[in-house]
Order: C-alpha cells, then structure tokens, then sequence
C-alpha cells in the first residue's frame, strides 16, 4: 500500500502491490512501484510549488520532494537571473539574493515556534539547503558571476525537471545523472561546505567516466557522511560497509554482484583495512563491472554467475591512511577509483549552519567562538588520547545546545551556548587541564557562569540506589552518574575511563538501578572483547562450507535490536582496546548505527541500545576511534576513602564506636602511608595502585577483626583494634617490596614504618616483616617461634614436601587467611625462590572439602585453551551455572601469570579471560554462545616480572593481594636442607648421622653454590649460567640417592657431595677454561669443609658415582672403583644392546663412558637436556644409558604432514605405556624434530608437571 520512514513519514502508492509469491519478485514490484508513485509525486511537488505559501508547500509535501522541489526551482530561478543580466538587468542577481536571504530568515523564526516533530525535520534541513543556495549567490555577487557558462555555476549541482523526459535530471560540470527516486524518508542534510563541493564534482565525474571515487583523510572529515549526502540528494539507495580484515573475496564478491545488479551504491568504510590478497581480488571484482558498463551491455559476468546490470551503480571507498592496521592499495585497484583529499572541514561554517538550523539568531558570532574555543582546546590542553576537538565533538554539541535552546527559549543564546560547552566537554577533561579549559571559556564568554541543568527527581534516585547498594553517595560519584545519563542522551557509545577502583562499573551500574527506579527496565550484557578473539567476538564465515558462525557481540546485539519494546538496552563492552576490534565497529560508532558483518548482515541499533565502553586508557585506539564516541573519564580522587566507608558500614557485627574507631584509624595511618609509598619506594610488580593496597588491607583485616580475636566487650579494644591494624597494613603496603636496582626497599621500609609511627611498639630488632601479632599476648612475636618443625623420610621425594620456614611462615599465614575467604593471592619473584613449592605446600595441606587445578602458562597459552582447562573439572548445576562437584570449592593455581605471547596491542587473552571472571564471575561458553556463571571457584597465582610480558593488566592485578618473594635468607636454606640431610642421613652410621658433619655439608653447598653464581654470570652467549635455589636442591637430591650399605664413612661422603656439585654445575659449563675454574672453586670449599677428612678420598681419580658401578642388575647408586671396571661394565651393555636391537658400532672412550654414566644418573629421576655439535654422539649414548636403566626409547616420525595432533598422539601413545603398562620411557627428542614450535608447548607441559591439557577427550579419562 505504501512506505513509512524511521523518522515516521509515510507515503501511499499509487498501485498497490499484492504481497505474493517469491519473495524476490514481490519485492522488486515494490522497488519498482516506489519509484513510480515518487516521481508522480515529485511532479506535482515541483508543478505546485509556486502556486502556494512555501512554508505550506514544505508541510504539504514530502521530505525528500521538499528539498529536490525547492532545488529544481533555485536552478531554474538562478538561471533566469542569468538571462536578465545578460539582457541588462545588472543588479537581478543581487535582488535575488536578498530574496534568499529573507527565506532563509523566514525558516529560521520558523524552526523557534512549536512545530510538528516531522515539520521541524524537514525546515532544520531546509535551512541547511538553504543557506548553501544564499551562499552560493553571495559568491556569485561578490566575484561578479554574470554567466550561465562560469565554472563557479558549472560545477554546483543542478536539478532540472526535463520536460522532454518528463523527469528529473541532475548536471554537474559534465556529469549528468538521472534522478534514482529511492525513499530517503527525513534523514537530514549535511552543512555544504566547499569541500563538500569538491567531492560532489569528483563523485558525480567519477560517475561520467565509470569508475569509482576514493575520498581519503583524517578520521572525523565527513569522507563517508558526504558520500551517503551525496546519495541522498540524488535519491540513490547508498549501502555503508564496514570493512574488517575477517572478509574475505567472497564476501566482497556477493556485495560487488549486489551492487552491480541492483543499481545501488556502495560506500566501503575503512576499505584499507581489507588484507591486501583480499584487495587485489577486489580489483579484478569491481573491475567486470565497470567493463561492462563501459561495453554498455545488459549482463555482467562475475564468478562464473551472469547478472543483470544497472549501470548507475558505484562504488565509494573511505579511507584513513596511515593508521593503525591499514594496508597500501594495489595499482591495479587504484586506477579504478577517482581519487579526492578530504581535509579539516570549515568548521566555522558548520557550526553556524548547524547552529542556524536549530534557531539560533547570533549564529554567525556563536560559531566564531565555538570554534576558537576548540582550536584553542587542540592547541593548550595535553595531547590525552581520549580528546577529540573535530566535527563528531562539534556536532554533539551543537545538538545539546539546540536541544537547550527548545526547551529554554527565553534564554540568552550566549549562557545556552556556554552551558552546553561546558556540560559536554567536563566529564572529559583530565586534571589541570581542567583550570585551562575554564579559563578559556571565562575568556570566550566574558561575565557568564550559569548553573548545569539538573534533573533532580533523577539526581534523588541516584542518591537512592546508591544507599541501597551499601555504598557511599558522594558528590563526585554522583556527578560522574549524572554525566554519564547526559552522554548517552547524546551518544550512543560512549567511553568510561580511568584507573582501577575508580567506580567506572558502579557509574553505569547504578544509572542502569536509577532507570529502573524511573520506570526504564535497563537490559545491561557484558562482555570482554579481548578475553575471545576477534573471530569469536563478531562471528566468521566456515571457509570450507561458507556457513555462518555467529559471534558473541553480532549476537547480543542482534537479541537487543530484535527485543520487544523501547526500554534502554545496553551492552557493556569491559576490556582493552585494540585497532582489529574496534575498528570492525565503526559504523556502529557513527551516524550509521549499523553493524555490518562478513556475512553481508546489517544489524541495526535501535534508538534505545547504547554501548558502553569500559577502558584503562585509549592508546591503541586511532582518531577514527576516539572521534566516535563520548568520553566521560573518572579521576582517582581518594576513591579508597569511600571503599573502606562501605567496608566498615558492611561489617554488621561490629558496635558503632568500635566503627568509628576503625575509621580513624585508617584516616591516622593510610593517607601519610600511600604518600610516602609514591614519593620515596618502588614495589617489584609496577604500578601498584593506590586503591589496591587499601583493597588488601581490608582483606587482611576481614581475617584478623573475627569475632575470635575481638569478643565483645574487650576492655583495651582500642589498643587491640591498633594493633592488629598495624599488623595489616605493614604487609598489606609492603608485601610488594623486594630488593630493586640494588636497593633492599624492604628494609628501608621497615625503617621508616618504626621511625613514623612509634604508638604501636614494634621489636627493634629485625624488621617488620619478621613479626606477627601473637592472639594470647597481643604482643608482636617472631614468625621463627611459631615455625612448625617437620622429620623428613627419604622414601618421600624431596619435591613433594615443603619444609617451613620463618619466611615461608608469614606466606603461608597470609595464603591460608586469603583462600578461607575466597580472595585471590599473587605470588612474584624470580626464579627459584620457591614461589611454586609455597603454593603448593599451601594446596597440599588443604582439608577435604577443597579441590585443586594447576596449570602453566606459556608463550602459546590462548584464551580458548585456558577456558577449556577451567572447564574441565566443573560440572552444570541449576540454569546457567556451574561449579566443582558436590559442594566442594575448588583452588585454581595458575604459575607463570605472565608468560602468554602479548598481541600487538599489549594484551594477552587469557588474562582478560580471568580478569574477566574476577570482575563478572561468569564467562561465555563459545560452543553455544551462552553465559556461564561460575561458582565456588579461586585463584592463586606465581609469575616471575623478569620473563614473559614483565606485567600483567593493572585490572588484573588490582583484584590480587601481591607478595614479593625474594631468594631464601642463609638461615631459612640451612632450616630447609638439614631437614632433609638430617632426616636421610639418620638411617646410616653414627659417623654420618652426625649434626656437626650434616651442619657442614650443607654449609660447603651453601658457599660453593654463592661461588659459582658470582663466578659465572648469565652472558647472551651463556645465557643458561643462572644459578638458582633449584639448582642447589638438584644437588640434594643426589645425595639422597645414596644408600647407608654403601656410604659409611664421612670422607666418601663429602666426594659424593663433590661429585654431585660438578654435575649440576659442572656439567653446564661450556668451555675448558670455565670448568677448570669450577674445579678450583670446589677444590678451596672441600678443603676449607672437610680439611679433617682424607682428601684422597674426597677427590678420587676418577671421580663417578653410578648405578651401573658393578654390573648390570645392581641398581644402587656407588662409587666407581676405576675406568677399566667402568669400560668392562659398558662394553657388555653395549654387546647386550646390539644383541636385541639396531647394532651401534661404538668405540667407548673415557669422555664418552662418563657422559653414559652422567645420563644413567639423571634418567633415575629427572630430564637430560644433551647439548653439543652434531655427530657427537648423544643419540647413541643417550639409547645405550637408556638401555642399562632398562628403559624403552621412543621417538617420533618427522614427515612432511607432520603436526600438532601427530604429536599429541604419539605422547599419548608414550603415556598409555608408562601408565597402564608401568614401561619406562624415554622419549628422544631432537632439535631438527622441532617442524612447529608449539611441539614446545607439550614439551614443556611434560617437563613442568607432567600434566597436558586437553591431551586425552573426555571419554578417555577415569575420574
């Protein structure tokens, strides 16, 4: 029957159209019809339209008649001047002028009564029409146009109703093109500036020579809104698409046939950002299109499809160069397009049209000072990377100034104008730029200052769900809820800025609560872009069966626009901004409003969805980005004093004095505190927030203000209260401190605590760190006394006990407080300083009903990968939900928090994938794209801030209590490794059970491991020389594999030490020179240790120790009594090894039998990493060393097909052995076998834990 608009315009056919059949045919009756009945319609528009009042015509007529009506006459009447020139009326063309400038005039009075929604749209456009017409005729005057033939009338755009055709035609220079009649509805025009003349000729002669046109610039010039005005003014149907890496020529190649066949235009937005096989296949596409028009032909041939052809079609490709993520054109697509720059537009012009059109009379003076104001904006504040003063900024606000116009008339244009740049450009503006940009507005707008506009029944329910949240409803808070409720009135994606614990998820939380109160239900989703990736996030195409897999975003946006009713729906994008994701969305961003995917779907956003951005800072973001959205940025002003406000308010059992007293205690120690903090010391794990230490403090003190340690009625409660205080925030402000660039920051923090606050007596000796507060004497006692004292058997691993220690104590104090109330822990410090073996002490010791999951993370570690490991051991309970089995609550360990290869934008998935959890508790199932809230669920982290990404997200971190550990003092290795000789050593003679030679022996380890490190430092040639506390361990654990039949006296002893020592050190070291002086080195620590022992026997010649000393089947670990027993002993090996397997022709000389005897040893127990030049000989010692242990060699197949799941197979095959056979395996793994380097990823699962995520299916695992 007929069309209505978005806007709400409507018109009848002429013919009505029976909706029946294919969908196609009835469809294009539809087209066809609408074009009829318009052009019916235009005529009688453009034949009445001097027979009536012209405001009384504009209401009678159509939107678009309107404006192509009035052109068509403004054509005619200008020409006719030009004849009465040219037939000597010289002063015609300036009466016509004036004509203009009253009609102008008479639409401006106009647009400032009460006029219908759809009349002010059409006369707000018409007023833009109309000044360019004004102006145009002012330019003629001023440069005395007196010509019909002059370019400066050539080259304007032209309507003609041609009576001949009995249509309506457009010229431009040389270009002439038929009116397209497409139903544009009321969607406005743009301010012609002459920059936008510039592109309408090179568009419309682009079009007269069958190419494309390519305007290309800086984000924020209107290269696409004037491509789209363009098609509006000739009522050509104009498709925006968004261009993203993830489309592919197939996309393009659907899209290029659309167009060619339909007569439509496409304007291809970021068309640069298409990867360049993509773009030169585009070439060829667009390229049989234009051939064919240029062949004037009916049919178009592309793909192998043949088409119809409209030859009025185009192509339009927007780009920015330069940026972020962009690709250089091909020449073969170049030659294609007709190109144009679109630099800074006449900003002065825009904002008096625009200015005008919303019935501002001091238009002209306004747009002056807007614009100085900005330009002064650019020049004077920092170059902060969320401000944008282009045309998508002045455009807001020039909507809030008319919207304030509408509603206060009767006030001064001047206090309106400056009130809506002052409300818009506030929530933006960052510390002192803030006192700049007041003083050029003062200067601007000398006198004014008038209050903001206030909704009070508004600001009143804020203050309410902020009470009933439990949190605190202050002034700041407040504000920036406020101001972010008028950003979304004026855009509808916006940015919410600022650090961690700033209240940025509170801001939009509590707004969405104040909607509800208001009577607007607020639908709000979250997501996290970064913790899936791109693909996942908008969706992607099966390129085997060009099947269409949604995205997440593609689909909650699509469930938002599709849902019933106009209540506000909003998605809440939380993450980090990268230039691939953000990108996709810009005509979402923009005045499209449109999502346009790889599958050729357009998602529309519907006037209440909104989008909301929550960021840590814009860095990766380009102009085109930034310009698109409103910014509401939230400053750190003491944030932390309303968290502990609601802390202390949440805690019901506390009396309102003892409250109070809390309070002032945190107003007493942590302001002075945190200054101090900033000004003199450095945590290892950089930036440590304010906010977070105060967070940590209430953590710790959640543990000590219990009930147990506070009975009411406690006599001294102050003094307790303190006390314990004092405790809290000596670690909660100081567990981040290590020794850095040299200086021991722990100590010197321990000295200035004592000197600063002396109320709470702290020992003078030691530092503060060595004491806790004792519950029976409230008195500060040291960690040392309470160290649980643990016998050592030497049936157990030395790797599955964790001894304690004083400083291990404090740790694993704090663990056990956090993990009782769920809170996360961070462990950093650098290798081997027994962060892993703390937590996992920690995990071992907890009760039944806790379960455990390590994982590792490694350079390939991904958010997929991650989320399925979490998976694994959760179970579905009720709706939505999941959690570990029964009610048990499950500990997540996750070592190396750092280690995943960071993207090119500074992030790393499956960080974001836990940060994810920590802010929202949920995650999304990608299978079926559905939400999934986890419960019961915890997590200890380690990581080493010298390897991996260094830091991890400050939204991360800010969510963990973070200790630094540092290397074991002298005292605690002493502590740790005579528990562990003492206990070993107790089943032998009394010579070596013996305090005084164990107290020895683990001091000679001690100075000789000091030795060595010092002697030989890491180097990029010998970047293996570190030397840490594993490696001293490794030299413990082969003592421990000595046996009391073979040891008994102390001097054989200290040579199995000696011995030991040179393999874990000895054996890494690369050259002659360097073991020679290792030698030395062991030589002065076994004679200033063990000068009352016979050095004979403690420095034997040879010096091995194997468990192939007497024959084959003895198995124990023993000195070897000379070479040629040793030669004996490996020649019958080998004779036995050729017997049964493929013959090695080997010649076992001295070096080589050691090297078989050094492999022996280390097979017992752990992994051998054999480095040397090829042909060496390191496959055949390692099978035969192999073959003594009676262990199974395996190795894998390279072929040229070889991959990941092959790999994967064989070490399940490996694994199937070892496990339900109880085979030995060794699997031989060389360097040349390496066809993919995430093999190491498995490889290092292997080493690490044993554990391979994801190695076995569900189905083949027994629970």
């Amino acid at each position: 029957k007929g069309m209505v608009s978005a806007e709400g315009e409507s018109f009848e056919f002429r013919t009505v159209v029976n909706v029946e059949g294919a969908v196609e045919t009835w469809m294009t009756a539809v087209s066809i019809e609408m074009k009829i009945t318009l052009r019916a319609i235009m005529k009688e528009s453009v034949f009445f339209y001097p027979k009536h009042q012209r405001l009384k015509w504009m209401d009678m007529s159509l939107g678009m008649c309107c404006q192509t009506g009035i052109k068509v006459w403004w054509t005619w009447e200008i020409e006719d001047v030009f004849n009465r020139v040219r037939l000597g009326d010289k002063n015609a063309m300036k009466a016509y002028g004036a004509k203009l400038k009253n009609e102008v005039n008479d639409l401006v009075k106009e647009v400032r009564t009460d006029l219908k929604k759809l009349m002010r749209k059409k006369v707000n456009t018409q007023i833009i029409v109309d000044v360019h017409a004004r102006d145009v005729v002012d330019k003629f005057i001023r440069d005395s146009i007196m010509d019909i033939r002059e370019f400066a009338w050539e080259s304007q755009l032209r309507f003609y109703w041609d009576k001949s055709l009995d249509d309506c035609v457009v010229k431009q220079c040389t270009g002439r093109i038929m009116y397209g009649y497409e139903y544009m509805g009321l969607n406005g025009r743009l301010v012609i500036t002459p920059l936008t003349d510039r592109i309408y000729v090179t568009a419309t002669q682009a079009l007269k020579l069958s190419m494309g046109c390519a305007p290309a610039g800086p984000a924020g010039t209107g290269k696409t809104e004037t491509t789209k005005d363009l098609g509006a003014m000739l009522a050509k149907c104009i498709y925006v698409f968004n261009c993203a890496p993830e489309m592919d020529y197939k996309s393009m190649g659907d899209i290029w046939k659309g167009l060619g066949a339909s007569g439509a235009w496409g304007c291809f937005d970021e068309f640069n950002r298409l990867i360049a096989e993509v773009l030169s296949v585009c070439s060829t596409q667009y390229k049989a299109v234009l051939d064919a028009i240029v062949a004037n032909r009916k049919t178009f041939v592309l793909e192998g499809a043949e088409l119809k052809l409209d030859p009025t079609c185009g192509a339009y490709i927007t780009m920015n160069p330069g940026y972020i993520g962009r690709t250089p054109l091909p020449e073969s697509l170049k030659v294609l397009f007709r190109p144009v720059t679109v630099v800074v537009p006449d900003f002065a012009l825009i904002a008096e049209n625009m200015l005008m059109a919303e019935g501002f009379t001091m238009a002209k003076v306004l747009g002056v000072k807007f614009i100085n104001l900005y330009t002064l904006c650019r020049d004077l504040l920092s170059k902060a990377m969320h401000y944008d003063w282009g045309l998508r900024a002045i455009k807001s606000v020039l909507r809030v100034a008319g919207d304030f116009k509408r509603s206060e008339p009767e006030k001064s244009e001047l206090t309106l104008l400056f009130r809506s740049l002052r409300d818009f450009n506030l929530p933006k503006i960052v510390g002192d730029d803030l006192i700049i940009f007041m003083g050029l507005l003062g200067d601007l707008f000398p006198g004014i200052d008038v209050p903001r506009q206030r909704d009070w029944d508004l600001e009143k329910k804020i203050e309410e769900c902020f009470v009933e949240a439990g949190l605190q409803p202050e002034d700041e808070a407040l504000l920036k809820t406020v101001q972010l409720m008028e950003l979304l009135a004026v855009r509808h994606c916006d940015f919410i800025m600022g650090t961690s614990g700033t209240g940025k998820s509170t801001c939009w939380k509590i707004l969405a609560a104040a909607n509800g109160k208001r009577g607007l239900k607020t639908t709000v989703k979250d997501l996290d872009p970064k913790a899936i990736t791109t693909t996942e996030f908008y969706g992607y195409i099966n390129l085997t069966t060009r099947e269409w897999k949604d995205g997440i975003f593609s689909l909650l946006l699509r469930e938002n626009a599709n849902a019933p009713g106009t209540d506000p729906k909003w998605i809440i994008l939380d993450g980090d901004l990268d230039a691939n994701w953000i990108e996709s969305m810009n005509s979402v961003m923009d005045d499209n409003k449109l999502l346009t995917l790889a599958s050729n779907e357009r998602i529309v956003m519907k006037p209440h969805m909104r989008l909301i951005f929550e960021l840590r800072d814009l860095k990766y973001a380009t102009p085109a980005t930034s310009s698109r959205a409103g910014v509401l940025y939230i400053t750190e002003v003491k944030q932390w004093w309303n968290f502990v406000q609601t802390w202390v308010m949440r805690r019901e059992e506390d009396s309102t004095e003892r409250k109070q007293m809390i309070l002032e205690l945190f107003q007493t120690y942590v302001p002075d505190t945190l200054f101090t903090l900033k000004k003199e010391f450095r945590h290892m794990l950089q930036p440590t927030l304010d906010f977070n230490m105060v967070q940590t403090l209430t953590r710790v003190l959640d543990g000590l203000y219990t009930p147990e340690n506070l009975p009411k009625g406690l006599p001294n409660e102050q003094v307790v209260l303190e006390t314990y205080f004092v405790f809290a925030c000596v670690w909660a402000f100081g567990s981040g401190f290590t020794i850095s660039d040299g200086v021991d920051m722990r100590k010197n923090y321990s000295t200035w605590w004592k000197q600063k606050w002396t109320k709470v007596k702290m020992p003078t000796k030691g530092s503060v760190f060595d004491f806790f507060v004792d519950k029976a004497t409230l008195k500060f006692t040291p960690w040392a006394q309470v160290v649980p004292s643990i016998t050592y058997d030497s049936a157990t691993p030395m790797d599955s006990v964790t001894v304690p220690t004083g400083e291990t104590q404090s740790i694993t104090f704090f663990l056990d407080l956090l993990v009782e109330l769920r809170y996360p822990a961070l462990l950093v410090g650098l290798a081997g300083a027994g962060k892993t073996a703390m937590i996992n002490g920690k995990l071992r010791s907890l009760p039944e009903d806790y379960m455990t999951l390590t994982t590792n993370f490694n350079y390939y570690t991904d958010g997929a990968g991650f989320r399925a490991i979490l998976e694994s051991p959760l179970e579905k309970k009720a709706g939505r939900n999941f959690g570990p089995p029964g009610n048990l609550r499950l500990v997540y360990f996750v070592d190396d928090l750092n280690m995943p290869q960071l993207d090119p934008y500074e992030t790393q998935y499956p960080i974001s994938l836990l940060r994810q959890y920590m802010d929202y508790q949920h995650w999304y199932d990608m299978a079926k794209l559905q939400l999934r809230v986890i419960q019961n669920v915890q997590f200890v982290c380690a990581m080493n801030p010298t390897c991996g990404s260094f830091v991890v997200n400050p939204r991360l971190q800010r969510h963990f209590m973070v200790f630094a550990i540092g290397f074991p003092g002298s005292e605690a290795l002493m502590t740790i490794f005579s528990t562990f000789l003492k206990g070993h050593l107790k089943q032998f003679d009394a010579a070596l059970n013996d305090e005084q030679f164990a107290h020895k022996l683990i001091q000679a380890a001690l100075e000789l491991h000091n030795k060595v490190a010092q002697t030989f430092r890491k180097t990029a040639i010998n970047f293996h020389y570190e030397f840490s506390i594993r490696h001293l361990a490794s030299v413990f654990k082969g003592l421990l594999m000595s046996e009391p039949t073979y040891f008994q006296e102390p001097a054989k002893f200290a040579s199995l030490f000696i011995h030991e020592a040179e393999r874990v050190y000895g054996d890494r070291l690369v050259s002659i020179k360097d073991l020679d002086a290792y030698v030395k080195i062991a030589k002065d620590v076994g004679k200033k240790f063990f000068k009352d022992l016979d050095q004979a026997v403690v420095f034997p010649n040879p010096l091995i120790f194997c468990h192939c000393w007497k024959d084959l089947d003895e198995k124990s670990y023993n000195k070897v009594d000379s070479i040629d027993v040793l030669s004996k002993i490996l020649n019958s090996a080998l004779t036995s090894y050729n017997e049964t397997n493929a013959a090695m022709n080997l010649v076992l000389f001295e070096d080589a039998m050691k090297h078989v005897c050094r492999c022996c040893r280390i097979l017992q127990s752990s992994h051998a990493l054999m480095v040397g030049v090829g042909g060496m000989g390191k496959q055949s010692l390692c099978r035969l060393a192999s073959f003594i242990c009676n262990a199974t060699v395996s190795q894998i197949a390279i072929s040229g097909t070889y991959g990941m799941s092959d790999l994967k197979e064989d070490i399940k095959q490996m694994y199937f052995k070892a496990g339900l056979k109880n085979e030995s395996i060794v699997f031989l793994f060389m360097d040349s076998q390496i066809a993919d380097e995430k093999f190491l990823v498995y490889l290092n699962e292997l080493l690490s834990s044993g554990k391979i995520p994801g190695l076995f299916a569900a189905d083949e695992v027994d629970t």
